[in-house]
């Protein structure tokens, strides 16, 4: 039996996008990714706000001009949506965190290191050195 070549790819070709049409119609909706993302934490609220226009016309009554001044309100609904963040994101949130925390107590080791060095009391060394040599000439001169 002979082969025909045409006919066997359009027959393969077919079968794949029949194949292809299976998967994509059998495949999750849009409300099973939103009801998942309720689960895992977002928030969508509706809002509303009440917004007036006015609008000022001119009309030509008996030779003058008359000003009608006509309000409009609107009310106009959005939504907030709040989105949890993910996994890196919370990750990236603490290691900042905990990085600052660690510069934050470096720096204020390093600062007590040279207050110490440098806090040495030398004013009171010399105080009391000035006290010692008067109350030894004290005692020298009885």
């Amino acid at each position: 039996m002979k082969v025909n070549f045409p006919h066997l790819v359009a027959f393969i070709w077919a079968c794949l996008i029949s194949f292809l049409w299976l998967i994509f119609m059998t495949g999750c909706s849009a409300s099973y990714h939103y009801t998942k993302a309720v689960k895992k934490g977002l928030k969508v609220e509706t809002k509303s706000d009440t917004i007036t226009l006015t609008k000022i016309d001119s009309i030509l009554i008996n030779n003058e001009w008359v000003k009608i001044v006509t309000k409009f309100d609107t009310i106009i609904q959005f939504n907030t949506v709040f989105v949890p963040k993910t996994r890196f994101q919370e990750r990236l949130i603490y290691k900042t965190k905990k990085d600052s925390f660690e510069t934050i107590r470096y720096v204020t080791r390093q600062e007590t290191k040279q207050i110490s060095k440098q806090s040495f009391p030398w004013r009171i060394l010399i105080v009391c050195l000035f006290i010692g040599l008067v109350i030894s000439v004290i005692k020298y001169r009885r």
